[in-house]
């Protein structure tokens, strides 16, 4: 087995949290939502702001001609402005430092993938879609086009995001870029929490793609040298755990099985892939996972001008 984890030869660029974009779907699950993007903002001293987006329905073409487009689309940003500035209130948000609210008409995904870049957003925060009865772990296609085409770290909330992080799980693939990653990691984690987490944990799935003759204790050794060597400071009792399997699967049950309350990797694909594609294990991991995940894209690790490079001369092993 071979890790494939060069350096790329550059440095990540630090990463302050001052702006935190949360998108509130304005029902009930999205409290715990707005809870986690206010809790960042003060551990932080973030500024952030709100966001809702108004999906108008078709209209029956026969009464289409005589309704007038835009009045609606404003009659509607208006009625759900108030109800998120009802949410404000409920919430007590004005005692943190709420930048704005804002309420647009669109496609969801790309409301929140607008205002996050035309705010210079550092964070987006957003949570499941539940339809009906569909348990929590289901993204819906909002969050799920999100995840695919932010440039910034996305945080998909499930339930209150603690500060700071009881458990944090850092799953690795032992390509260079999920160690630049993990390092971005420990940066964005010491800003959330002033300290590290009380415990973490890296995580390395031996998968189908090694095939199946992997020395168990190899594979071991070269997730400890692989910790050791990347550079991130996450004490020197941080666990290393090495399971076998599908990837998606075993970080999920990993997470689970250790009560982790975070996990945090990069959403990097496989050389030669679109960046706007994210990587399939990452995406499956925010899909399945029972706990708070942070995605961490290329562009946010190195900068949109070295993601490209970086990329092509990363060879991940999942």
């Amino acid at each position: 087995m071979t890790s494939g984890h060069s350096k790329p030869g550059t440095q990540c660029p630090s990463h302050p949290i001052e702006k935190v974009l949360v998108a509130s779907a304005l029902d009930d699950s999205s409290r715990e939502v707005v809870g986690a993007g206010v809790a960042i903002a003060g551990a932080t001293g973030a500024s952030f702001r709100l966001i809702h987006a108004v999906e108008l329905e078709a209209l029956p073409p026969s009464v289409a001609p005589d309704v007038d487009r835009k009045a609606l689309e404003a009659s509607q940003r208006e009625a759900r402005r108030a109800d998120l500035a009802e949410q404000v209130e409920t919430l007590g948000l004005r005692e943190v430092a709420l930048d704005a609210i804002e309420v647009d008409t669109g496609p969801a995904h790309r409301v929140v993938i607008d205002a996050a870049a035309r705010w210079g957003a550092d964070l987006i925060v957003l949570g499941p879609t539940r339809h009906g009865h569909a348990p929590a772990r289901f993204l819906g296609s909002t969050a799920d086009r999100v995840l695919r085409r932010a440039s910034c770290p996305v945080l998909v909330a499930r339930g209150a995001f603690a500060i700071p992080p009881e458990r944090v799980l850092l799953p690795v693939d032992l390509s260079g870029f999920s160690a630049d990653a993990m390092r971005f990691a420990a940066g964005v984690l010491s800003r959330l929490t002033g300290t590290r987490p009380a415990e973490v944990e890296t995580l390395f799935v031996v998968g189908p793609a090694h095939g199946v003759d992997v020395d168990p204790q190899r594979a071991a050794d070269e997730l400890a040298s692989f910790t050791d060597g990347c550079g991130a400071d996450f004490g020197s009792d941080a666990l290393h755990r090495l399971r076998r399997g599908a990837p998606v699967r075993e970080i999920a049950a990993e997470a689970a099985e250790w009560h982790a309350d975070l996990i945090v990797l990069g959403t990097h694909g496989y050389a030669g892939v679109d960046r706007l594609l994210i990587g399939s294990v990452a995406l499956g991991v925010a899909r399945e996972a029972g706990c708070n995940v942070l995605l961490l894209p290329p562009d946010a690790v190195f900068g949109s001008d070295l993601a490209s490079d970086v990329e092509a001369q990363t060879s991940p092993v999942w």
